[in-house]
Parts: structure tokens; sequence; C-alpha cells
């Protein structure tokens, strides 16, 4: 005898988590703030239709699972991220690296956009955890690289190493807290 099929609803919640899971893992937040500061709720049908956009099978329950452990597992593998968006206060870059160098030191460089360095060396257990797992028998750390607030806004590259690993390079993004608003656009 086989086991009964799923309620629609069952089903549907489902999907509805996957693609949730799936959102937040391409960067898809449930809000943001605007140009003028203010927060602004990212509504379900405006991330479902991102997500369409960026070619995702909705309605596949198994597509948006291989999907989803593609993008977990890539997002472990490499040490930094190739984007990553800051704001004066908020400077951390997540660094994923293996359990067993957490004795070593990070070496990280950032290149400013308008020209000069900063750079700084750091042991990689002094960093705060945010999380962990374990892919294919390896275990892994995801620790914060607070940058600092001297960086200004701009497009700069960082660059981070640690031990054999290859060099990560990052481009960061540093954003003022609110946008330049001319006198005549201000309500």
């Amino acid at each position: 005898m086989s086991a009964p099929a799923p309620e629609p609803a069952a089903i549907e919640s489902r999907l509805a988590f996957l693609r949730h899971r799936l959102a937040t893992l391409r960067g898809i937040g449930e809000a943001y703030y605007d140009h003028r500061g203010e927060l602004r709720t990212v509504t379900i049908a405006t991330r479902d239709a991102l997500l369409a956009a960026m070619g995702c099978q909705l309605h596949d329950a198994p597509a948006l699972e291989r999907e989803i452990e593609a993008l977990e597992t890539a997002r472990w593998r490499t040490l930094a991220p190739p984007v990553a968006v800051l704001r004066p206060g908020r400077m951390g870059v997540a660094l994923a690296l293996p359990v067993d160098l957490l004795d070593r030191d990070i070496a990280w460089h950032v290149r400013l956009d308008g020209g000069g360095a900063i750079e700084g060396t750091v042991p990689a257990s002094s960093l705060a955890e945010g999380e962990r797992t374990e892919i294919g028998g390896e275990h892994l750390s995801r620790r914060l690289l607070v940058l600092p607030d001297a960086i200004p806004c701009g497009y700069h590259e960082l660059c981070a190493s640690v031990d054999t690993l290859a060099p990560a390079y990052c481009t960061l993004i540093v954003a003022p807290v609110r946008c330049f608003e001319p006198e005549g656009l201000q309500s």
C-alpha cells in the first residue's frame, strides 16, 4: 500500500518555504532601506517575480531543493563572498574557512577606489563565529572579519588569504546610511 498523496496546502507550504530559502541565498531580502532611509518591505509576489526572472522553477520542489543545495555548498566553498555591501558602523565581511585553519592568521588588504590601501592581519580564531557546517566530511566555520570604519564610501576591493587557501577577492560597496537628496526632491 502506498503512502497517501500530500495535501495541496502542505505542498504549497513546502514550496513557499523553499522559495523563501532560495530568495535568501540569492540575496533577495525581506526588506530594504530606500533612498530616504525608510524601511520598505519586499512582498512575496515581488520576491517570486525576481526568482522567476532569475530562471528559478518556482513550482518544482525538487528543482528548488537542488538549487538551494548547490548555493549552500558554494557559499561555504569560497573564503569570501564576491560582493559585500557595508555601511558606516557595519563594516564586517563573513569569511568561510575550514575549522582546521582557525589557528592561523588571516591577512587582508583593501584597495581603495580613490587610491591607497588599508591592510591587516588577524588570528582566525579571534573572529566572531556566525555559524558552522560540515560538507563532505570537512568542518567549516563562518567568521566575521571586521574592517576599519575608516574605509570611505565607494567601491573597493578586499583580498583575504589564510594559509594555503587561494586568496579570495570581494568587491566592497561602502554605502552611506542615507543617499544625497537634492532640496527640490525632499518632501
